[in-house]
């Protein structure tokens, strides 16, 4: 039953027609070993820090805003008439706009590689889904590329051809097609973090127990030797115990004190250091505590840079070339201004809607706020003048035209 439901759950995304499976031959790389990505079921992602650190990004880049900029194709064209409604609400029948694109920072953070189906049904962009797979494999058919996807839970695989497929990958390096992995790299990490976790568990463990040797006067059999100790620990130690332990004169109890190793305050920051530079993530960003400055530079070394390359890959895979040419474009953008003070965001609203930049609602939203009616409209100050008509503007020409401006009041309206 259960394997049914699975293989039904892949059938729903991947309805499309695949090529029969005979004649693919795995493809030859020119500088890496193996065309062979494993999706590795390791446990990091159960260490505190590390999802930490991973779950500060995605969700700062789960609130981005998707913008499909078609460049006069008309809208009424079936392909792309479904191409906003998804990146802006929907991309797939399982996730909302924020869970798909949490999940797909999450996987990309977690596993340096991440692709995306772009499901197409009736000639129409139909979904997006990230694809949580155990093993992909490039394979090669009449001079194209294949994707070839296994999963853990059942013997499906698909192929699909790689220019169908949105790829994201990190530290891209030593392959020629996937991003590096990090196995390697994070493995001392996370065994510094293990013995820092065992020593703390040592610790509190060592602390709450009574260590030490009963020592009797006189001489006794073994049998009554165990079962006096047993008497004691029982006594302090056991489920009903009282916590006290009783010996009468001919006994005295030598305590025994055993302290744990556990690794100082400076080498746990060395720890969070190594994981601060991996991430992009600084400690305060990790406790929410920190200022503008220190979200301004978290924005710059970490999210921006994940925008651009969202953005040219779903813009390189969704469009085609000639589109492209001709200015089709997808852009993915945050508000920086979400992690500016009130005073910054006051300044920068006030100067950017006097020259139109801004409009009514675009400033609201830095706010909070919802939008308006007719407030997306941008204003202007007539303080400002085009740089070619200052002169004219200066000896008066046309001035029977600005006083009749100027009788409306200081500001103009660009739309």
């Amino acid at each position: 039953m259960i394997g049914t439901k699975i293989k039904s759950f892949f059938k729903n995304i991947f309805n499309k027609t695949t090529k029969i499976h005979q004649g693919f031959t795995t493809l030859k790389m020119l500088n890496s070993w193996s065309p062979k990505f494993f999706n590795y079921n390791h446990k990091e992602y159960n260490n505190v820090v590390y999802r930490a650190c991973i779950d500060r990004i995605s969700s700062q880049m789960a609130k981005l805003t998707p913008n499909v900029d078609l460049n006069g194709i008309k809208s009424d064209i079936l392909y792309y008439s479904n191409l906003e409604y998804l990146l802006k609400n929907k991309p797939n029948e399982y996730m909302n706009k924020y869970d798909f694109f949490y999940k797909l920072t999450s996987m990309l953070l977690d596993k340096n590689n991440v692709f995306v189906y772009k499901r197409v049904e009736d000639n129409k962009i139909s979904g997006l889904y990230p694809i949580d797979y155990s093993e992909i494999e490039f394979m090669e058919y009449e001079g194209e590329i294949y994707a070839k996807f296994s999963f853990k839970n059942s013997s499906f695989n698909v192929y699909i051809p790689y220019d169908e497929l949105i790829h994201l990958r990190r530290h891209y390096n030593d392959n020629d097609l996937f991003g590096s992995s990090q196995q390697e790299l994070l493995t001392p990490i996370f065994e510094v973090l293990s013995a820092v976790d065992s020593g703390m568990i040592n610790a509190v463990n060592a602390s709450s127990q009574l260590r030490g040797l009963i020592k009797y006067s006189g001489n006794l059999n073994p049998d009554d030797l165990k079962r006096f100790k047993e008497q004691f620990v029982e006594d302090y130690m056991g489920l009903n115990g009282s916590g006290i332990g009783t010996l009468d004169s001919k006994a005295d109890f030598i305590p025994i004190n055993l302290t744990p190793y556990t690794i100082n305050a400076e080498q746990q920051k060395t720890v969070l250091e190594y994981f601060s530079m991996h991430f992009g993530v600084s400690d305060r960003i990790l406790q929410g505590l920190a200022n503008e400055e220190e979200y301004n530079a978290f924005y710059e070394l970490t999210i921006e840079p994940m925008l651009v390359q969202l953005s040219a890959e779903f813009t390189n895979k969704i469009f085609s070339k000639i589109e492209i040419m001709n200015g089709c474009k997808i852009t993915l953008t945050a508000n920086k201004l979400l992690f500016a003070n009130n005073a910054t965001k006051t300044t920068i609203a006030t100067q950017m809607t006097q020259i139109g930049v801004f409009s009514l609602n675009e400033v609201r939203e830095i706010y909070g706020y919802g939008p308006i009616k007719d407030g997306d409209r941008h204003i202007i100050s007539l303080n400002y003048v085009d740089l070619k008509n200052a002169n004219k503007y200066q000896i008066g020409e046309n001035k029977e035209e600005l006083n009749n401006e100027n009788k409306t009041g200081n500001t103009k309206s660009l739309y």
